[in-house]
């Protein structure tokens, strides 16, 4: 696929079904709670990625951060989902939150390490935790 554009905005209602549906399709066996903000990267009418915000805790946690594997280039929609995500927390007054990596993501762990400058401050059983400031 050679897209015409991605846009980068605030999901909608319909949105979330199909987010819940990429995300199972990327091989997650559990699924996900999707809270304000969830930004999505719209491809020509596709969602081909979404960062969302989980409301299971008492603090700001973003995640799931999710983009269709068989795009050419998935880490660059990845990158413009932080960014977008960022803004709009920006946008809100919100000048920090808290994100994880499972640990069995190594890979990303490296990548997302490398080009944030982040260290974990904790981890647990299953994943690494960052704090991130705006």
């Amino acid at each position: 696929m050679i897209p015409s554009g991605t846009t980068y905005r605030l999901a909608e209602g319909p949105d979330f079904a199909v987010c819940h549906k990429l995300f199972k399709s990327q091989g997650h066996e559990r699924d996900a709670r999707y809270a304000f903000p969830t930004v999505v990267a719209d491809r020509d009418g596709d969602i081909v990625g979404f960062y969302s915000t989980n409301d299971a805790q008492e603090y700001i946690t973003a995640g799931p951060l999710e983009v269709d594997k068989s795009l050419d280039n998935p880490l660059i929609v990845a990158i413009r989902l932080v960014d977008a995500y960022d803004n709009v927390m920006r946008s809100v007054g919100i000048n920090s939150y808290l994100f994880s990596v499972d640990k069995d993501n190594e890979q990303w762990k490296d990548i997302m390490e490398r080009a944030t400058g982040l260290e974990s401050y904790a981890e647990d059983e299953t994943r690494y935790w960052y704090r991130k400031e705006l």
